[in-house]
């Protein structure tokens, strides 16, 4: 396999843990062997084997040290390279001059070591070369005889093993490498899908109600990041009253082993004390340990919620004067006729405007100043009744308020009579003023009309008889 430069740096980290577990064994070793030569295996005292021991030892204390205290590059490509080789020179030395069979096993020892501790080929066959040239040389300087047959035996199977060990070693390392690219590379894109999305994850743990918050939801809702810090009853409370038993129950049910999928809309109060809506979104799982954990996300709605608010107002509200509109109206009234017939002592009333001589602010001034004079007259409508009142705009010149309450229909007439003289007020357009006059017509729930569109038809048409009787008043034929 080819070694580009995250495989020599994922090898490096290898070698340097090998290293760290190896130095400290070699040292002991080290250390035994001389004592050993002056203890165990007393003899001639030959200087140059107690140096060349001495001096194994020492190094790989040194080596070993640095190797705790400065892991550079150098140290642990070359330095480790550099420390086998001076220590199988060493152990060769020793073993012409001691003429000692336990060097033979201890430069089998450092091949075995090197095949567990080298993670790359080419430091792995110059240590081998150097190795076979101490021995070669170490052989040819014995005289012939069972240490001869000794060293061959034990540098053999030493070899042989380490070879083993080190394929063994450098296959599970590529396998290991291509894993670990393969678990990094999934993880950048879910990395760069998280941070290029509006989602903040969040993982919820029953066992402790733990519940943890990414850095994407303080900065959602305008928090600073100790906010994330806590557990699932301080999350709760920035959760609005009416939507908090909800998502409490939500949860719980996604500790059952049918739960599906969690989706829920809720509320949460941002740091400027406003409620912001959000999708929370996740499923129950078990981890390596068998503990349930629930995982998922939130999405910021609030753009959503408030197109769809605007939407809702748009189908039933006038777009020019802001009114309710003839569906709102009737919708209404269904239920005030449907909530009458359970409760007949409640009462209200119907009143129908329309607006006489309209069309001629249209034909002489023009539409757009019709559609302010519609706006004026919805205005005065809005502010001259109750809150819970409806004042609803059917159409053209067409206005109906529905008095909820009203205590009878003199009552309600009266109102209908007191706002059709606010509707009559002079209108200025334009630095000049115009006057409307108005016809209304009453209907009430009493009457036993069963639903709005039939209240709507009784007033519009008590609306025209009105009308009629104005027309006869002033004595203009009737068609």
């Amino acid at each position: 396999m080819a070694e580009p430069s995250p495989y020599r740096d994922f090898l490096r980290v290898r070698l340097h843990d090998a290293l760290v577990q190896a130095c400290p064994p070699v040292v002991l070793l080290c250390w035994a062997f001389l004592i050993g030569d002056f203890w165990i295996w007393p003899g001639p005292l030959h200087w140059t084997s107690t140096a060349a021991a001495l001096s194994s030892a020492l190094a790989a204390m040194a080596y070993c040290l640095l190797l705790k205290l400065r892991p550079g590059r150098w140290l642990i490509e070359s330095g480790s390279l550099l420390l086998a080789g001076v220590l199988s020179v060493e152990v060769a030395v020793h073993a012409v001059s001691g003429s000692n069979p336990t060097c033979i096993a201890f430069l089998g020892i450092i091949l075995l070591a090197t095949g567990s501790v080298f993670v790359d080929r080419r430091r792995m066959a110059a240590m081998g070369a150097l190795t076979f040239v101490c021995w070669l040389w170490a052989f040819l300087q014995t005289e012939p005889g069972p240490l001869r047959t000794e060293m061959s035996a034990v540098a053999f199977v030493a070899a042989v093993i380490a070879m083993v060990v080190f394929e063994s070693r450098l296959k599970v390392f590529e396998s290991a490498f291509l894993a670990n690219q393969a678990e990094a590379a999934a993880r950048q894109r879910y990395e760069r899908a998280v941070a290029g999305s509006e989602a903040a994850l969040w993982e919820y743990d029953p066992g402790d109600a733990t519940l943890y918050l990414s850095p994407r939801w303080a900065a959602m809702f305008g928090y600073e990041t100790e906010a994330l810090h806590g557990g699932l009853e301080d999350w709760l409370s920035l959760v609005h009253p009416d939507d908090r038993r909800a998502v409490t129950d939500a949860l719980r049910a996604q500790l059952r082993e049918d739960a599906g999928r969690l989706s829920l809309e809720h509320r949460v109060r941002g740091s400027d004390g406003e409620y912001q809506w959000t999708l929370v979104s996740g499923q129950a799982a078990a981890d390596a340990e068998g503990r349930v954990r629930i995982a998922g996300a939130f999405l910021d709605i609030s753009e959503r919620k408030g197109l769809e608010r605007q939407l809702r107002h748009e189908a039933l509200h006038d777009r020019l004067t802001g009114l309710a509109n003839r569906r709102f109206l009737l919708d209404r009234l269904d239920q005030m006729a449907a909530l009458v017939e359970r409760h007949p002592e409640r009462r209200f009333g119907v009143v129908f405007f329309d607006l006489d001589g309209f069309k001629r602010i249209n034909d002489i001034w023009g539409h757009a100043a019709g559609d302010r004079v519609l706006v004026e007259i919805a205005n005065r409508l809005r502010t001259s009744h109750r809150q819970e009142d409806l004042v609803a705009r059917l159409g053209g010149d067409e206005f109906v308020v529905v008095l909820d309450e009203a205590v009878s229909r003199e009552a309600a007439e009266m109102v209908a009579e007191r706002t059709r003289k606010v509707i009559e007020k002079p209108i200025e357009i334009e630095g000049r003023l115009a006057w409307v006059s108005s016809s209304y017509g009453v209907a009430w729930s009493g009457d036993g009309h069963p639903n709005g569109q039939k209240l709507v038809e009784a007033a519009d048409l008590a609306m025209y008889e009105t009308k009629r009787s104005k027309r006869r008043e002033a004595g203009v034929p009737q068609p």
